[in-house]
């Protein structure tokens, strides 16, 4: 069965949660990595949603300092 071409939710989240992982690794964090969570909305309708990796203090901190940088 040849596929489609059309990206699904799953294959997106899925891809999206890689380059966070990977973005992540570059950027020197050792960490897990993320999770894709379906929820519900308010109204109902079920979404993909990122959970980034937990981090420890320190990782919060520097990860702060560079988006902070980032957007100087």
């Amino acid at each position: 069965m040849t596929g489609t071409g059309v990206r699904t939710a799953d294959q997106e989240a899925d891809d999206m949660c890689r380059r966070l992982h990977e973005a992540l690794r570059g950027a020197g964090f050792n960490a897990e990595p993320p999770l894709v969570a379906t929820v519900s909305t308010t109204r109902g309708v079920m979404v993909d949603k990122i959970v980034p990796p937990l981090l420890l203090l320190h990782q919060a901190e520097r990860l702060c300092t560079i988006l902070e940088a980032d957007r100087r």
